[in-house]
């Protein structure tokens, strides 16, 4: 089960290096040619959602943050479940339309 995660981890990762070279790419076609990648920016959308909703599976599954929380891994129990309840009740009042 580990190396299918490992293979899923990899190939989220390629596909956002596959965005960033398919974006630098038409830039440097674009200024070197005056033309552009045929419907680069819909295949850059299409990898980047692959990279996104497979990462937010795993991540999932893992019980784990998509990105690296440095401030929390580092606290006590205490100040973990403190930090948690802060970003819960950030997240609850932006959901509920406070400000504005």
């Amino acid at each position: 089960m580990r190396r299918l995660f490992s293979a899923i981890e990899t190939v989220a990762a390629l596909t956002l290096l596959l965005v960033a070279v398919l974006t630098a790419g038409n830039v440097l076609v674009r200024y070197a040619f005056s033309t552009q990648i045929p419907d680069w920016f819909d295949g850059s959308q299409m990898l980047q959602g692959i990279a996104m909703f497979w990462g937010i599976a795993l991540a999932t599954y893992y019980g784990t943050h998509i990105g690296v929380d440095i401030v929390w891994e580092h606290l006590q129990p205490a100040g973990q479940r403190r930090v948690d309840l802060v970003a819960t009740t950030i997240t609850a009042a932006y959901r509920l339309g406070w400000p504005g």
